[in-house]
Parts: structure tokens; C-alpha cells; sequence
């Protein structure tokens, strides 16, 4: 008969047993990627670069320096597989994170757990040989919440199919840069609240009555003129995304290693939330932008009258439903191509790396996703960015065949209508 020691013994030992196959499948979990595999046949690089624009002073700095960027770029690569794949946010603290995201309830332990998972990509991997040019696309992130990195599902999947993504940081309307000369800048939360405080009056002053078209567009202006904020922030990001054009085709000039491989007569424009609106902004504004794309953002700026000329897609949650409204109104009038991708039952971070991470509480998936599904929408997300995109700037006509599939199911909707 065992005695009780004995028992507490095998106990123990069986527990010890439990915990150390739990650590080394923890530890096997999280050397993987909960990314999606990107669908191209490149492998992925990235890299980092810090601009300054010597034509323009910052606004939100009393010392009157110039206004500077970063720029992370992911980029097709040939690399080997022991150069090893980045972590995920590597660049950032968990403090920085958690500040931004804490009102939706994650756990600041939760974010360091996913920094043990890696992405597909290498840093400073070289860049493929295979192509003698690529085309390239500028990508901006949201306001106030905006991180590069928490749209990679996106980044690495265009870079895999042989673009170049570079993901831009607007400095103090965006959680955090960190340049090369040691200086730190964050995000300025009282003068970004502003920016929303706005955008709450604008909602809670607006017309209920949206019964006509003509009713719905008066709405939609008396909006567009409340939101000053933003519109200042639109006409700074655009400005940004120009200087960067510019330095894309000064250092292609100048043949600079890795820009020389960037075609510059393919630019397409990109962004999530904000930078939805400022990719249309700068489709607008700049001829050398050939085609954008819109992520779930309302079309801030000028768009309204002075119809887009530029082939555009819009790609909408079911958050906002007043700017789902204001856009139809705004791109109604549009000169060019236009495709409408709606996602029911949605919320506005589903096409960011939420719809992947691997959330422990479910309460978190609901508050970023809503109750679509989120692997299902990034991947349906991908494919048609990418087939935008192969259409329009690598005018590759197999992109035509899931544009042109109109379509409208209990998850999904897609619309389309084509210039005359």
C-alpha cells in the first residue's frame, strides 16, 4: 500500500512534468507566427529610415526645428532563413502599447506575451534581385492609436507579393517615434482629445433626419466643416506623404541602392483608419499617386467637391455608420473606378493585427473585431488590396476577376462602379 508520502511525491513529480510540457509547448507557441503566411512567393525584409524635411518647420515644436519622420518599409527579399524573423513589436514598450490600448480593456501582461511571437520578417534582409523594379506603397496608420506594426498582416502580405509597403509615422499624432540621434517624441493626447471632442459635438449637433440624398449630403458638410482638427492633421499627414514622393524620386535620381529598385511611375497610396482618409487626400492631390485605398476611415478634406480622379476602393466595418453614410455621398461623385468592400457586423480594428492576435480574454476579441470573423475578414481584406493593387499599378488583368464579381452575403458585401 503506498504510503502518503508517496503519493505526495508522484504528485509533485507529475506536476513538475505537467508544468515543464506546458513551458516548452509555450515556448514552441510562441516562437511561431499567429500572423497569417503571407500568399506571395518573396520573402519579406525590413527596414527603418528617418527623413527630415528642411521645407517645412514643425508645427507642434516652439523651437522652430524642421518637421521629421520615420519610415518603416517592408520590402521583398531573397534572405535565408538563419537570419532569423523579427519579433513582433520589437521597436516598442509595452508601456507605450498599454497607454494607447488600456480603455479597451487588454492586459498590459498579455501585450508582453506577444512580443515571443515572430513575424515573417527579417530586418535589414537584401533586397530580391528578381525584379528589376517594384512598385511601391505609401501606407499610413490611424490617429491617436496609429502603430506601423499592428497593421503587418497587411504590410507583409503586399511585400510578399513584390511591393514595397513604406508605413509612414506622423510625429506627435501617433503614439511614438524614436530617432537615431536619441531623441524621443509621443504622442500629444491633449491636443489629439481635441481632435475627438470635436468629432463628439459634430455627432451629437447632427441632423437625425436622413431621409433624402440631399438631406444626407447637408449632413455630411455641416460635419466636414465641424471637424477642424482633423482637418489640420489631414493637411499635414498629406504633406508628409508628398515630401516623401519627392524624396522616393530624388533618391531614385540619385541612385541610391535599395530606392533605385523603386518604380516611381507605380505609387499607390494606402491607409488604415486616418490614413484611410489622408490616401485619399493624396490621391487627390498628387498625379504621381496612380491608385488608393481607403481602410474604414470617413473621407476627411476637400473630396466632396472635387471628385476623386484616381481608380479607389473603400474597405468599411460597421462602426461608424454616419461616416459609412458621409462616404457614399463624398465618392458618389467620383471620376475614376470605385469599389466598396463592406464587412458586417464589424469594428474598426478587425483590419488590423486584432483579427489575429491571439486575445486569452474573449471580451477583447468582441470590443476589436465586434462579432465578425476576424481571420476571415483580414484574409478577404488582403485579397482584395492586393488585387487592387496588381490591377492598377502592375495592370496584371487577373486582378479584374475578383473586382468584378459583385457580390452580397451575410458577411460581406461588394460594389462596384466603373468610370464611363
Amino acid at each position: 500500500m503506498k504510503t502518503f508520502k508517496h503519493i505526495c511525491l508522484q504528485l509533485i513529480l507529475c506536476l513538475i512534468t505537467l508544468f515543464a510540457q506546458q513551458s516548452i509547448f509555450a515556448q514552441a507557441y510562441n516562437a511561431e507566427a499567429f500572423l497569417p503566411p503571407p500568399s506571395g512567393p518573396y520573402k519579406i525584409g525590413t527596414k527603418e529610415i528617418y527623413l527630415t524635411d528642411s521645407s517645412r518647420h514643425e508645427k507642434y515644436s516652439w523651437s522652430k526645428k524642421y518637421r521629421k519622420m520615420s519610415v518603416k518599409i517592408w520590402y521583398p527579399s531573397d534572405y535565408t532563413p538563419e537570419l532569423g524573423y523579427d519579433c513582433y513589436m520589437a521597436t516598442y514598450s509595452t508601456k507605450i502599447i498599454f497607454d494607447i490600448f488600456k480603455p479597451l480593456g487588454v492586459k498590459k501582461s498579455f501585450l508582453d506575451s506577444t512580443r515571443h511571437f515572430k513575424t515573417h520578417s527579417v530586418c535589414n534582409a537584401p533586397l530580391s534581385t528578381k525584379q528589376d523594379k517594384f512598385p511601391v506603397i505609401i501606407f499610413s496608420s490611424g490617429y491617436y492609436f496609429g502603430i506601423p506594426d499592428l497593421n503587418s498582416c497587411i504590410m507583409e502580405n503586399l511585400a510578399s507579393n513584390g511591393y514595397i509597403v513604406c508605413s509612414l509615422t506622423h510625429p506627435y499624432e501617433q503614439p511614438y517615434v524614436a530617432f537615431p540621434d536619441g531623441k524621443k517624441i509621443y504622442l500629444k493626447k491633449g491636443r489629439t482629445r481635441l481632435a475627438f471632442l470635436q468629432l463628439l459635438i459634430a455627432d451629437w449637433v447632427r441632423p437625425k433626419d436622413k431621409s433624402t440624398v440631399e438631406k444626407r449630403e447637408a449632413i455630411t458638410r455641416n460635419t466636414l466643416k465641424r471637424l477642424k482638427k482633423f482637418d489640420k492633421a489631414l493637411k499635414l499627414w498629406v504633406d508628409d506623404s508628398e515630401f516623401f514622393v519627392k524624396t522616393l524620386i530624388d533618391n531614385c535620381i540619385k541612385n541610391d541602392t535599395f530606392f533605385c529598385k523603386i518604380d516611381t511611375s507605380r505609387i499607390g497610396a494606402l491607409g488604415h483608419s486616418f490614413g484611410g482618409a489622408v490616401a485619399g487626400q493624396l490621391c487627390k492631390n498628387d498625379p504621381r499617386v496612380k491608385a488608393g485605398i481607403n481602410i474604414d476611415c470617413f473621407q476627411f478634406g476637400n473630396i466632396i467637391d472635387n471628385p476623386l480622379t484616381s481608380p479607389f476602393m473603400l474597405i468599411e466595418s460597421s462602426t461608424y455608420i454616419d461616416w459609412n453614410i458621409g462616404n457614399e455621398i463624398i465618392y458618389s461623385k467620383s471620376n475614376a473606378d470605385f469599389y466598396k468592400l463592406s464587412i458586417l457586423n464589424s469594428s474598426h480594428f478587425i483590419f488590423s493585427d486584432a483579427s489575429v492576435i491571439p486575445f486569452s480574454n474573449p471580451k477583447n476579441v468582441t470590443d476589436f473585431n465586434g462579432k465578425a470573423n476576424g481571420r476571415k475578414t483580414i484574409d478577404a481584406t488582403n485579397d482584395y488590396v492586393l488585387h487592387f493593387f496588381d490591377y492598377y499599378l502592375n495592370h496584371d488583368s487577373k486582378g479584374k476577376t475578383l473586382l468584378g464579381n459583385k457580390f452580397s452575403n451575410s458577411e460581406m458585401i461588394f460594389d462596384y462602379k466603373l468610370k464611363q
